[in-house]
C-alpha cells in the first residue's frame, strides 16, 4: 500500500513545479528502536514509490538521534524548536545538494524543519519537502 501511495505522490509531482529537480529523495527517518518495533519506515516506503516513478534515487542521508514522542500527539505550542538536534546528517559532504524530504504527514512542519537544518549543516544547498498529507493539529 505504501509503495502505491508513493506512486500516487509521483503521479501528482508534475502539479508542484516548485519542487524543482532534486538530486535525490530523502525519507524522514524513524529512531532505530521505533523502526525495529514497527518493522518499517513509512516515509522510506513512500520515497521508494516516488523514486520508482520519477527515477530519482532514495538516499538515507539522515539519522534520528532521539526517540521523541510523535509531534502530532503534542499541543502545537509545544512542538516549536523541540526537535532542534533530533536529526543528524549521515555524511558531512552534501555541499550543493538539492534534496526533497519525503514524509507521510506534516502537521506543524517542525520535523521537516529539523531535518532541513541537519542537511543544511552538512552543506545541502536546496531542501524542499513533499508529504502525503497535511494535518491540522
Amino acid at each position: 500500500m505504501g509503495v502505491g501511495l508513493g506512486a500516487l505522490m509521483a503521479a501528482r509531482w508534475r502539479l508542484y513545479p516548485e519542487l524543482g529537480i532534486p538530486h535525490a529523495l530523502v525519507p524522514v527517518p524513524l529512531h532505530p528502536r521505533k523502526q525495529r518495533i514497527r518493522g518499517f519506515n513509512q516515509a522510506h516506503i513512500l520515497a521508494e514509490g516516488v523514486g520508482r516513478r520519477t527515477g530519482l534515487p532514495v538516499l538515507t542521508l539522515l539519522h534520528r538521534r532521539t526517540n521523541d514522542p510523535p509531534q502530532a500527539r503534542l499541543p502545537r505550542e509545544s512542538r516549536k524548536g523541540r526537535l532542534g538536534l533530533a536529526f543528524e546528517a549521515a555524511t558531512p559532504h552534501l555541499r550543493g545538494a538539492r534534496l526533497i524530504l519525503i514524509d507521510d504527514v506534516a502537521t506543524s512542519g517542525e520535523t521537516l524543519r529539523a531535518c532541513a537544518i541537519a542537511l543544511t549543516r552538512a552543506g545541502a544547498e536546496d531542501i524542499r519537502a513533499y508529504v502525503l498529507a497535511m494535518g491540522t493539529t
